[in-house]
């Protein structure tokens, strides 16, 4: 974990907008954010009077004939700042190289080689440049935290190479409403990518704290859709069962307030903030949650999260499928199903049979039982 309180870790819930009141921060701060994105002292001050740490974006991808100075002077005017948790590179680098069409990813086959060769070479420059930048900062402010932010598709082999300069990688993703592009669920397919390819580091999803009728340039004729509280429930969820770290929510900037969705996000925010002691420790493999097969075969199916801590029991219960299926919970052994208390809605309850627990799940449907 990145964030400590009190010598203990927490899991980091942050927001890349400050509050614009005090009501807001008030807000934000009771349901359990507690990293906010800052440009300067004064952000972080305030940042810190309401008990939250603060992030900091730096220049540190260099460019061959950078010498650096104005990423020194950056980091020696904030590096001493009590709340200042860690420092990000330029937000989605390597895909500012690699897209060549707005929202596209590069088709290398369709194009000359003499573009291709040109984007390998951008992205060269990119890992030198930020091993660069990495090592003034590391000389200058040893042991803070090093985070890069992504976009969903960026190239996997390139961010490989960037690894060692880094302590965070993180991607954004936002799949509301869906399109023939976007889905709900693939968010845990691209955290689950991401994972495999930093399997030693944090990683950080930056989920959807907007509607997208609300970036002009990206209008689609939608009308306002945001994220609904469920919506934001699965994808909080199914983002760390698939091994998120962190999660924050971008976009909130574009919104005028009163946001309508500011209510469902907090509300998600202060659920997971309100089990901080399970979110440093492992979940159980013994327990799985299956699919009844005989209903309709799944895509991803159901999965759990299950966490022990002293005589407590975390069990996080999600349908990964936009579709409703039967769910069997097998290897809960030291608990009684009726000890399980649910602390968000249920559609149905859990029933003990033979060799588990099973229970109906709505498509997308995600519980969260607490024990003990």
């Amino acid at each position: 974990m990145i964030l400590t309180r009190d010598e203990k870790p927490l899991f980091t819930l942050g927001m890349y907008e400050r509050p614009r009141t005090d009501d807001e921060w008030r807000e934000w701060s009771e349901a359990g954010i507690n990293l906010v994105g800052c440009s300067s002292r004064e952000h972080l001050d305030e940042a810190r009077e309401w008990g939250m740490f603060g992030w900091v974006t730096v220049p540190m991808i260099l460019k061959d004939d950078d010498d650096g100075s104005a990423l020194v002077e950056r980091v020696e005017e904030l590096k001493d700042h009590p709340v200042l948790a860690v420092w990000e590179g330029p937000d989605e680098a390597i895909w500012g190289i690699w897209r060549l069409e707005k929202g596209k990813p590069p088709r290398f086959w369709e194009r000359p080689s003499d573009l291709v060769n040109e984007l390998l070479d951008k992205a060269d420059a990119l890992v030198r440049g930020l091993e660069r930048g990495v090592r003034l900062i590391r000389e200058r402010d040893p042991g803070r935290p090093i985070w890069l932010n992504e976009a969903c598709q960026s190239s996997q082999s390139v961010l490989a190479r960037c690894l060692p300069s880094l302590d965070i990688l993180g991607f954004d993703y936002f799949p509301v409403p869906p399109n023939d592009n976007r889905q709900m669920h693939h968010l845990g397919l691209y955290t689950e990518r991401y994972r495999q390819t930093a399997v030693a580091k944090e990683v950080w999803v930056v989920e959807q704290g907007f509607s997208w009728s609300s970036l002009k340039e990206y209008d689609e004729g939608t009308g306002y859709a945001a994220p609904n509280l469920d919506q934001y429930r699965f994808m909080a969820w199914q983002a760390m069962l698939r091994g998120a770290t962190g999660l924050l929510w971008w976009g909130s900037s574009h919104e005028e307030r009163p946001a309508p969705f500011m209510p469902d996000l907090m509300a998600v925010v202060r659920e997971i903030n309100g089990l901080q002691e399970f979110m440093h420790t492992g979940s159980i493999p013994d327990v799985v949650a299956e699919v009844d097969h005989r209903r309709a075969p799944p895509v991803l199916g159901a999965s759990c999260i299950v966490k022990r801590v002293e005589s407590k029991t975390l069990l996080v219960l999600i349908n990964e499928d936009p579709t409703g299926a039967d769910v069997m919970v097998r290897g809960l052994d030291w608990i009684q199903t009726d000890e399980l208390e649910p602390i968000t809605p249920v559609s149905s309850e859990l029933t003990p049979v033979a060799g588990g627990s099973v229970t109906p799940m709505n498509g997308y449907e995600t519980r969260i039982y607490v024990a003990g």
